[in-house]
């Protein structure tokens, strides 16, 4: 029985961001983990964490980090 204008304004008040920018930051957190643990293209790890577009994900990836995710891969200690 809740809305989802409602939830939404809910879920804001609680954590301090709203749900696309919470969602957009567990994927950027678990693509930094395939990046630096895997042998995985960069194209691949972006489909997995729910990316439709690679080029997207480098954008919105460059946002949060600072690093592309080549460079983010380049610099990260791979554990391979």
């Amino acid at each position: 029985g809740i809305s989802p204008a409602y939830l939404s304004a809910l879920f804001k008040r609680e954590t301090g961001k709203n749900l696309s920018e919470y969602i957009t930051g567990i994927r950027i957190e678990h693509s930094k983990e395939l990046l630096c643990c895997t042998s995985k293209l960069i194209y691949e790890i972006a489909f997995e964490v729910g990316f439709q577009d690679y080029r997207y994900f480098s954008q919105i990836f460059k946002k949060c980090t600072g690093q592309t995710p080549r460079q983010f891969q380049n610099s990260a200690n791979i554990c391979m």
